[in-house]
């Protein structure tokens, strides 16, 4: 694939190509912030978050909040975006939607722990952040540390992520659903259609049916004279032969009869 001229990159391209250059020349130095966690921040960020068995994977939706333990080191992790299981999970960040990555599982069974806060919780959350926030709205005096406020926002921002996401998958599924509609209309008025011709040319199969009975029986009706005639034929025929055999008597009688003739006209003429 070409790549763009970054000159010709709009502000939005641009952030990403710059992201992604920085992500190359990276070299990490020190310890990051979550890995400095003790065990008291760990337990602290997992509150809430219930523990996933390797089995159960598949079962996480959606939307869910997602940190895990890998090789020992917590990583705070982010919204679930594709459920891959059992070989991958894809999040995104709570705090930059462009930021993405992928969590191997096929081959971490034993060094990778999976904790879940899923959309209803986090819902839950967002309703007593909101009801504090209306508190110091409202003048109401609220004692709220530092730490609580901070996990109060970061509540407020997941969130907002995380709605945002699936009101995306919601609009997705909208569209399909708006497009399968359209198809079962389209199916719809083509069956309507297919249904008219067929009606249609059952129609023409019944017309043409009882034109093959009359046809039929016209042909009936002349076989049955044709064999008459053919009947009358042979009569006429044994008829005429009888005549003909009459005929050939006769002339024999004649015959005879000439002869006898014959000879009477000879004696009388001797006798003279």
């Amino acid at each position: 694939m070409a790549t763009k001229d970054p000159s010709k990159l709009n502000q939005r391209e641009l952030s990403r190509y710059n992201k992604f250059w920085k992500t190359l020349d990276y070299k990490k130095t020190g310890q990051s912030k979550q890995e400095s966690f003790t065990k008291e921040d760990i337990d602290q960020k997992l509150e809430g978050y219930v523990s996933v068995k390797p089995e159960h994977y598949c079962s996480m939706t959606r939307g869910s909040m997602i940190r895990y333990i890998d090789d020992g080191k917590f990583r705070s992790g982010g919204v679930l975006i594709t459920n891959g299981a059992p070989k991958y999970l894809y999040l995104q960040s709570p705090f930059d939607k462009d930021i993405r990555w992928s969590v191997q599982l096929s081959d971490k069974q034993e060094t990778l722990q999976i904790y879940v806060k899923d959309i209803d919780d986090i819902r839950e959350d967002r309703k007593k952040a909101k009801e504090l926030k209306n508190r110091i709205d409202t003048g109401e005096s609220v004692e709220l540390d530092m730490t609580e406020f901070a996990k109060m926002a970061e509540t407020i921002e997941l969130l907002e992520e995380t709605e945002r996401i699936l009101r995306k998958d919601v609009t997705f599924l909208n569209t399909k659903n708006k497009k399968l509609e359209d198809i079962i209309d389209e199916t719809n008025t083509k069956n309507e259609k297919l249904n008219e011709e067929n009606s249609n040319v059952k129609h023409k199969l019944s017309q043409l049916d009882t034109k093959c009975k009359k046809q039929q029986k016209k042909y009936q009706d002349l076989y049955s004279k044709h064999k008459k005639t053919i009947n009358e034929l042979d009569e006429t025929q044994q008829e005429f032969t009888e005549v003909v055999n009459e005929l050939d008597k006769t002339r024999e009688t004649l015959k005879s009869i000439k002869k006898e003739y014959d000879m009477l006209q000879q004696i009388s003429e001797f006798s003279n």
